[in-house]
């Protein structure tokens, strides 16, 4: 796993992004953003009587800035993830340099059949043990490439610490839509037996259920969507104590059904869509502490900016490139039950 040689400023967006300063107010919020407004004054030119930037010396600290931003958006993406209990769950991750094989190791999770035979005999059938085989995933480049009048960054209304929280949380919801997709893909090749569709009722989904702990000779755990971990709610057929009333009122969901622990799946929209990304009609049944989404990023944040002898048009342009992948990868069985 690679590791980044992680400027004090950068450091410092970091710490921020990952709760140092928790927002649970306006002025709690305030506070962050104006450690971030005076640790990117450090940088920027001391601006003119009227507020505005000198326009030789702006351009000489663009490239500072966006130095940092590339460090910032190394660490960011890999840890945005951390306090969210899907994530944490699911998701393998490998941070790894260009160029290096990523490898995932998968369990094998069979078992060697015992025969009845007449005895007195060693001519007998045999079978292969067996062993972890490795999968590696495929990784693509994207890119996020933006522009704006440099007259606004001269004037103040585009603010460093404004793109540096528009780039990273741009590079998370894409990743989280690579997730998604990878959790909606998760059943192309399952049997028949262990794809439920249908009617969501109580006999069915315990049945799956027991499908996949015998199976995976492992607990399991539901996954699925706010809305569709409602549709369990319907079906608890047992009489709620004050502690379920009050868990249920207040993250809108109980923790386990009928014995069984249950995620939530981080709910999007597809990018420029009003389309929700993850599926709410499906649940999945899960071995637990098996992380079937598999995410690699692979090498480190490159920014390219254009100035306005590139541009010829007194714009800053500017684009940001990430080389990762995702795929969904079991080991054993699991459950997808799809309902009306």
């Amino acid at each position: 796993m690679k590791s980044y040689d992680i400027s004090q400023e950068a450091r410092t967006i970091v710490e921020l992004r990952n709760g140092q300063f928790k927002a649970f107010s306006t002025a709690s919020k305030e506070t962050a953003n104006e450690a971030v407004r005076a640790m990117f004054a450090e940088i920027m030119p001391t601006p003119n009587a009227n507020g505005r930037y000198n326009h030789r010396q702006l351009k000489e600290a663009l490239p500072k800035v966006y130095a940092i931003l590339e460090e910032v958006l190394n660490v960011t993406i890999n840890e945005a993830w951390k306090t969210v209990p899907f994530y944490a769950t699911v998701v393998d991750t490998r941070n790894i340099a260009l160029g290096d094989q990523n490898r995932f190791l998968i369990e094998d999770n069979s078992f060697l059949t015992v025969n009845k035979f007449s005895g007195n005999t060693w001519d007998t059938d045999r079978e292969k043990i067996g062993v972890r085989r490795t999968i590696s995933v495929p990784t693509d480049w994207f890119y996020a490439r933006w522009y704006d009048d440099f007259e606004r960054f001269l004037t103040g209304a585009i603010t460093v610490e404004t793109l540096a929280n528009k780039l990273t949380q741009s590079f998370i919801n894409h990743v989280d839509n690579m997730v998604a997709a990878a959790f909606n893909d998760a059943a192309t090749n399952l049997p028949s037996a262990f794809n439920v569709a249908g009617t969501l009722s109580t006999q069915k989904m315990k049945e799956l259920i027991l499908k996949v702990k015998t199976a995976s000779r492992k607990n399991v755990v539901i996954m699925g969507t706010e809305m569709a971990i409602a549709q369990l709610n319907d079906l608890a057929e047992v009489k709620y104590s004050e502690n379920m009333m009050n868990e249920l009122y207040s993250a809108g969901r109980l923790g386990k059904w009928m014995g069984t622990t249950v995620v939530e799946v981080p709910q999007g929209f597809k990018h420029d869509t009003f389309d929700w990304s993850v599926e709410n009609d499906t649940l999945l049944i899960v071995p637990e502490s098996d992380k079937f989404i598999k995410f690699v990023d692979e090498g480190e944040t490159r920014i390219q900016d254009l100035d306005q002898q590139n541009t010829h048009d007194q714009t800053i342009d500017s684009q940001t490139q990430r080389k990762m992948g995702c795929a969904a990868v079991f080991g054993g069985m699991f459950g997808k039950y799809t309902f009306a």
